[in-house]
Parts: structure tokens; C-alpha cells; sequence
């Protein structure tokens, strides 16, 4: 948390004028130089791609498949009932949701249906810890 760091850097205590300066210091720190790396790899990531070979090229449309896969690994170790529904809606999209949804919404279709399964399977374990 660069807000913390910069507190700190600044020997500048939490709650206090001088502790709130500096993490809004910090924050806009952290923005401008995340605004200024993503500014300079969009423009030489764009230089750079237009030089590789075009089948290196079409992987790259496989990279938000793996991010949501990583991420939907990474979950399932908690809840695996979140897997059933991932693959489930994935299937179910696969097949029926063409008929009706745009290619390109296919995959945050999918997300959206994972983030809702997720939601409903929290509260339904909150509601049944709370009544135990």
C-alpha cells in the first residue's frame, strides 16, 4: 500500500493533517506512475507486436482465457463448488449462449456467472453458519 509507505518515509503518524497529506501523496504517486507505465507499454507494446511473427500474434487473443482460468484456479482451492459452475456456464454458453450472445460477451458472460454463483454460495454459507 504506497499510502503506508509514504507515512512512514515521511515518519508521519495515521489520522493526523500531516498523516492524510501524505497518503493522498502517496496515492497520487502510485496513479501517476501506473498512468505512466501503462501509457508507455501500450505505445511500444504496440511497436513491439506489430513486429512479431502473426502467429505469435494470434496467441495473444488466449491471454484473458488463461487470466480468468489462473484466477478461477486460484478460487476453486477455497470453493470447489465454484468449478461446477464455471465449467457449467461455460458449456452452456458454449452451446446455447451463441444463439443469443455476441461472441466477444461470451467470456465476461462466463465471469459474470462465476462472480454470481460465488455471491450465492457465500451467502448461503453465511446464512447457514448463522442459524447453527
Amino acid at each position: 500500500m504506497y499510502f503506508l509507505a509514504a507515512q512512514t518515509a515521511a515518519n508521519a503518524k495515521a489520522g493526523t493533517q500531516k498523516g492524510e497529506i501524505m497518503a493522498t501523496l502517496g496515492i497520487a504517486g502510485s496513479v501517476v506512475t501506473t498512468l505512466l507505465f501503462v501509457t508507455m507499454g501500450a505505445i511500444f507494446g504496440t511497436a513491439f507486436l506489430r513486429n512479431l511473427p502473426e502467429n505469435v500474434g494470434n496467441m495473444f487473443g488466449y491471454v484473458p482465457v488463461a487470466i480468468y482460468a489462473s484466477l478461477l484456479a486460484g478460487l476453486v482451492i477455497k470453493k470447489p463448488g465454484l468449478a461446477v459452475w464455471g465449467i457449467l456456464g461455460a458449456l452452456l454458453l458454449i452451446h446455447f449462449g451463441v444463439l443469443v450472445i455476441p461472441e466477444y460477451l461470451l467470456l465476461i458472460s462466463n465471469v459474470m456467472l462465476c462472480a454470481a454463483a460465488g455471491i450465492y454460495l457465500y451467502r448461503k454459507d453465511k446464512y447457514k453458519n448463522r442459524n447453527n
